[in-house]
């Protein structure tokens, strides 16, 4: 037994040597595989980093360009609402001044409707003073034929009494 193990024991560091070496290089593929592996999940993660960076400056960019935009637009708001404030304030004014005038429309339209009353009474008295005047002066000319019918009668009276005193 003694040989054996002897021999086993010439043997014995041998062949754990060359089962180092196996589970050394073993060991090795397996930590180069691994470190492969992950080497490839870096490069990828690192890829997809990439991306989502680039797809984040992009949006950042597209961003700042959004608020440059809203940045004027709400400037030109400010300004549309400044003239459609001034133009209220103009249309306020105009509607006073319309509000105002048509006042006095309604006032100058009673007055013109007083003066074609009055104008209407006037007209009226006109007429009926033409109508007097008309009646007066055909009651003057019977009464003038009526004194020229007497004056006549009278001077034939007149002229037959100075006969019936002169006979």
């Amino acid at each position: 037994m003694k040989k054996k193990s002897v021999k086993q024991s010439l043997d014995t560091p041998k062949s754990m040597s060359s089962k180092c070496i196996q589970v050394n290089e073993s060991a090795l593929q397996d930590v180069t595989e691994r470190y492969q592996q992950e080497l490839k999940e870096a490069s990828q993660t690192h890829q997809r980093e990439k991306q989502l960076m680039d797809q984040l400056n992009a949006k950042t960019t597209t961003l700042e360009e959004f608020e440059i935009k809203y940045y004027e637009m709400q400037r030109i708001f400010k300004e549309k609402t400044a003239e459609t404030e001034e133009v209220q304030k103009t249309l306020h004014a105009l509607e006073s001044r319309v509000q105002q005038q048509q006042v006095k429309e309604i006032t100058y339209m009673e007055q013109v409707n007083a003066l074609e009353q009055q104008l209407g009474e006037a007209l009226f008295e006109r007429d009926a003073s033409l109508d007097r005047e008309k009646h007066l002066k055909l009651t003057i000319q019977s009464l003038q034929e009526q004194l020229q019918q007497v004056t006549k009668k009278t001077s034939e009276k007149t002229a037959s009494a100075l006969e019936l005193y002169s006979c």
